[in-house]
């Protein structure tokens, strides 16, 4: 029976590395853009950060998509080529990444609809947009439309895998170690 149990215990311990090392492997690109809001439409400098990143990152602004994010969908080179004329006139910003991750400072023209800005990498192919708007943010504490807090520094909702891979790798440990709870008591 202790064998039972000391090979359900390292089960239980491969099912939950196992699981969240995929969470960890499926992990992308992400990036973000301090300010998020700017007060009025016109020129201004903002801060792109990201993480994931190989080198070669760079970052071009995208009037043709206005304020809002495109679906990925719908981020293919045609689009990006109409949507985001610097690209190919050389408008791109270079960013330098360490680690995976950049923080650079870019000046872009917001207009009053607000403006996407694209962060790519062409070999390997990645890519992931954020928006700068025009107005005032709604509050800091606001979680992601169909997101909530999870009460472990995240928002569930916002990443498919930030609380349900964990959560399936815990419970799948837990039923390994309670079957072999009850087989035990069965045969004693």
């Amino acid at each position: 029976m202790k064998r039972i149990m000391a090979l359900t215990a390292a089960l239980s311990m491969l099912a939950l590395f196992v699981l969240t090392s995929q969470a960890t492997a499926q992990e992308d690109v992400a990036a973000s853009v301090d300010p998020e809001y700017v007060s009025e439409a016109g020129e201004h400098t903002v801060t792109v950060s990201g993480t994931g990143w190989t080198p070669g990152a760079a970052i071009v602004d995208c009037p043709g998509w206005g304020g809002t994010a495109p679906a990925a969908s719908d981020v293919d080179t045609a689009a990006v080529i109409t949507n985001c004329p610097g690209v190919l006139s050389g408008g791109t910003t270079a960013t330098s990444v360490s680690d995976g991750s950049f923080s650079q400072e870019v000046t872009v023209n917001v207009p009053d609809e607000g403006v996407v800005l694209l962060v790519f990498t062409q070999s390997p192919e990645a890519g992931a947009v954020v928006v700068v708007k025009v107005g005032e943010a709604m509050g800091d504490d606001m979680a992601p439309e169909g997101g909530a807090e999870t009460g472990f520094g995240g928002t569930a909702g916002s990443d498919g895998n930030s609380v349900a891979v964990p959560l399936t790798a815990a419970l799948v440990g837990a039923t390994l170690l309670a079957g072999a709870a009850l087989a035990v008591r069965r045969n004693a």
